[in-house]
């Protein structure tokens, strides 16, 4: 069975040297302890971290105590009985990988739903820097051989790119935008004629100037093609084994990760 690993950056904004965006070495996490207990939320999680000098690596098992039942169910011979479970204890049973290489700046996680966590650990043992998780697309060259035509453009500001038309609609002091997007519509405009606009929006948003860039077009056969965050990741497959419980064992997938990434 494959496990599907997705690729992002870590940026680090230093809230103390003059450098406004870097990227993460092995002294962000020098300080993070091997073993983390985090309640957050209705989740507890349990991590595990090693640090070596090429890369980061982080394992965590959670779930939450609630809902419990009262009563569970045998799934072989149908009957019931009352539920032994404590309100405070949990079953471990779901799992999220992170390893973070160095040298190639990249992050490589399971799923990006449990980047949050990842970000709360950071801060809490880097208190002089701010991170922030952004995913990594297929280059730019691979999405523009799909694409024939455009029929909407959108993206967001993301670092002051519409600072002064901001200011301006900051009518009462209290009712400036929190998020300025923009929404271009098109009726089916040939690629060519956004080939100098393109280039310039995937360098924006590579400079963290735009975020939540979306591209809306078709293909040559005229069905629909869509760049966002959830089509055109970067990712890689590996085949690790599993335990007796039937949950990942860990130092496989970290193991066929790291077999995968030197090969990369």
């Amino acid at each position: 069975m494959k496990l599907i690993f997705y690729k992002a950056r870590i940026i680090q904004k230093s809230t103390t040297k003059p450098e406004k965006y870097n990227y993460p070495t092995k002294e962000d996490f020098i300080n993070i302890p091997p073993t983390l207990h985090i309640t957050k939320k209705n989740n507890f999680y349990k991590g595990y971290t090693e640090i070596t000098d090429e890369y980061f690596w982080l394992y965590i098992e959670y779930n939450s105590p609630n809902p419990r039942r009262d009563m569970i169910i045998d799934t072989q011979t149908q009957q019931e009985r009352e539920n032994t479970r404590s309100k405070t204890e949990v079953e471990l049973s779901k799992q999220g990988f992170f390893l973070y290489h160095y040298t190639k700046q990249i992050l490589y996680i399971k799923s990006y739903d449990d980047k949050k966590i990842l970000l709360d650990i950071l801060r809490k043992h880097n208190a002089n820097n701010e991170y922030k998780i952004e995913s990594f697309y297929e280059s730019m060259a691979e999405f523009m051989d799909v694409l024939d035509s455009i029929q909407e453009i959108k993206f967001a500001d993301a670092d002051g790119l519409f600072g002064e038309l901001r200011e301006h609609l900051n009518i009462d002091q209290d009712s400036r935008p929190d998020t300025f997007s923009v929404s271009l519509k098109y009726e089916d405009r040939s690629k060519s004629r956004f080939e100098q606009f393109l280039p310039f929006l995937f360098e924006a948003q590579d400079k963290c100037s735009i975020k939540n860039l979306l591209i809306k077009g078709k293909d040559s056969d005229k069905f629909g093609v869509v760049f966002n965050q959830d089509t055109f990741f970067q990712k890689i497959s590996i085949e690790p084994q599993k335990t007796q419980e039937n949950i990942w064992n860990k130092e496989s997938v970290k193991e066929q990760l790291l077999k995968v990434i030197h090969n990369d």
